[in-house]
């Protein structure tokens, strides 16, 4: 099962481009999985994100430890 978010931010305040949308996070170890970023606010205050499918977690698994 898949679960987008999208949520509101009061008076469409800005700063959020670019910020993960985690879907999975191990307090202990600080990883998770990402699996969006966000991108767009609407004319309402909503954050909305693409959801980044197989292509772009092979791109990752292919770059390996490289930055």
């Amino acid at each position: 099962m898949t679960i987008l978010l999208a949520y509101s931010v009061p008076g469409g305040a800005g700063g959020s481009s670019g910020g993960p949308w985690t879907r999975v996070f191990d307090q202990s170890s600080g990883l998770g999985q990402t699996n969006g970023g966000t991108s767009t606010i609407d004319s309402a205050g909503v954050n909305r994100s693409s959801c980044f499918g197989d292509s772009v977690k092979q791109m990752f698994d292919d770059q390996g430890s490289v930055t």
